[in-house]
């Protein structure tokens, strides 16, 4: 099914994935220090039983902070791992009942964004990614990307940036 394929092609892209020192040609370098390292360790090393780890969920190499690109699937809305930002080369997997869940969670987390990062009153995202995300992206290396129906847009972190009223 779609979840299987997902699941499957997300897998192989990270299996792929090189990590490396800045100078080298890779996606990704190493964590930001050993804190962070144990961080994102041990919320691999505290899936939930009915969790699986597609690929990667380990150190990879002695010297340094670096972590393999990892993949994780069958965690649940109430999880730790999907609760928590893991901050690390880590990719959580849900399941959604039908097109109406998946589209509601994502609405909800508009939201959430377009509320400076919080929900119910929390601060869920830290402010400080929201502003960088705000700030948005190359507008005019945006523009020669062709999206004529987005006039003086930008792309910043994953995040279309419209740079009006609307964000």
């Amino acid at each position: 099914g779609i979840h299987a394929d997902f699941v499957a092609a997300l897998t192989e892209q990270a299996r792929n994935t090189t990590t490396g020192l800045p100078h080298e040609d890779v996606a990704y370098g190493p964590l930001n220090n050993a804190n962070q390292l144990a961080q994102v360790s041990g919320m691999v090393d505290r899936l939930p039983d009915h969790a699986r780890i597609e690929t990667g969920g380990a150190r990879q190499g002695e010297a340094g902070y670096f972590y393999q690109p990892t993949v994780l699937s069958g965690l649940h809305q109430t999880d730790e791992q999907i609760q928590t930002e893991i901050f690390g080369p880590v990719i959580t997997v849900q399941r959604f009942t039908d097109e109406a869940e998946a589209l509601r969670d994502l609405a909800r987390f508009g939201e959430m964004m377009r509320n400076g990062g919080e929900w119910n009153g929390q601060q869920i995202i830290p402010r400080a990614v929201i502003d960088d995300i705000r700030k948005g992206g190359d507008r005019d290396a945006f523009a020669k990307a062709g999206y004529a129906t987005l006039p003086g847009w930008s792309y910043r972190d994953m995040w279309w940036v419209s740079h009006n009223e609307h964000g």
